[in-house]
């Protein structure tokens, strides 16, 4: 005994109709779910905040990108310099210096591992640049610049 199904050409269309809108509407609220997440993390929460600053002088290990800080700022990491002398300079979000620091390290072009403290002003913004770079001894030159965005705590 065989069974005929008769299939319903517009049922059909209906079926696949709602299965789609049905998956749009998934993909949509997770799309929300990641966003509002995202904004919930103010923004901290992204690819740029794991990696080390660094290029072939300088490696920034501590403070990381966009993370709170507060004074006094701990920075660490590894130098190189061909005359010795750094400076980290900490600005705010309109540009205005709130500390600065000249460090030494040894006269040579291999790495070596720094720690400071680095105190700095009252504070007129929520965010600011740090920026560590060779300082040049004759003519006060800023080369082989690191600048990582960083957040303050209040």
């Amino acid at each position: 005994m065989k069974i005929k199904i008769k299939i319903n050409r517009e049922r059909l269309l209906l079926i696949a109709l709602v299965a789609t809108a049905f998956f749009g509407f998934v993909l949509w609220t997770n799309w929300q779910i990641i966003n509002e997440e995202e904004a919930a993390l103010g923004g901290f929460f992204n690819a740029a905040s794991f990696i080390l600053p660094r290029n072939k002088f300088l490696e920034i290990d501590s403070p990381r990108p966009n993370t709170i800080i507060k004074s006094p700022l701990r920075i660490s990491g590894r130098a190189a310099s061909d005359e010795g002398r750094l400076k980290a300079r900490l600005k705010d979000s309109r540009g205005m210096v709130l500390g600065e620091y000249f460090f030494w390290v040894k006269n040579d072009l291999t790495l070596h591992p720094f720690s400071i403290d680095l105190t700095f002003k009252k504070l007129t913004s929520n965010k600011g640049a740090l920026e560590v770079f060779q300082a040049g001894l004759k003519d006060n030159s800023e080369t082989y610049k690191i600048s990582l965005p960083l957040r303050f705590q209040n």
